[in-house]
């Protein structure tokens, strides 16, 4: 075997250190979401630290606001100890940096959550049902304000009535 003389040598690294900036550039920005999502997930799934207690990711979507600005919705639901399950939405922006968190009612079942469609600033929408009340209550979150709106909507003699 020969000895590699320093010129071969600085020729190789030089190639290496080409490739590997070629592969960075090309792959750099989506392994860079990919890591915020794993941790986001990660402490998510954990809001408490304790690993005995997990929950569970149950939905996600994303949406694009008039302005521009991407949002990301996951809700997220844990077993209570009385066997009833709680759920918890989280709003995030684009990097999975969380923009606002909403803890549901642990006697009320959550329906349906979701981004209203056309409006500006966006809002979050949540619609709980209420076995108790035999009620449907729609709540509006507006993610910029933080303004929240409550609606329930219960039967009454075969009609809707809004409170």
């Amino acid at each position: 075997m020969g000895k590699i003389s320093p010129a071969q040598f600085a020729k190789s690294a030089i190639t290496v250190v080409i490739m590997v900036g070629i592969l960075g550039v090309a792959f750099g920005e989506s392994l860079y979401r990919k890591a915020n999502y794993v941790t986001f997930l990660t402490t998510e799934s954990f809001p408490t630290m304790n690993l005995l207690y997990r929950d569970k990711l149950v939905s996600e979507n994303s949406f694009t606001d008039e302005g521009g600005i991407k949002h990301r919705l996951f809700v997220f639901e844990s077993e209570d100890h009385g066997g009833t399950s709680t759920c918890r939405v989280v709003v995030t922006d684009e990097d999975y940096h969380v923009t606002s968190t909403w803890n549901a009612d642990r006697t009320n079942k959550l329906l349906n959550v979701g981004f209203m469609e056309h409006t500006s600033p966006p809002v979050l929408e949540i619609v709980r049902h209420d076995s108790n009340k035999s009620a449907l209550t729609c709540e509006h979150l507006c993610l910029h304000m933080g303004v929240l709106q409550a609606y329930q909507y219960r039967p009454r003699d075969k009609s809707i009535m809004t409170q």
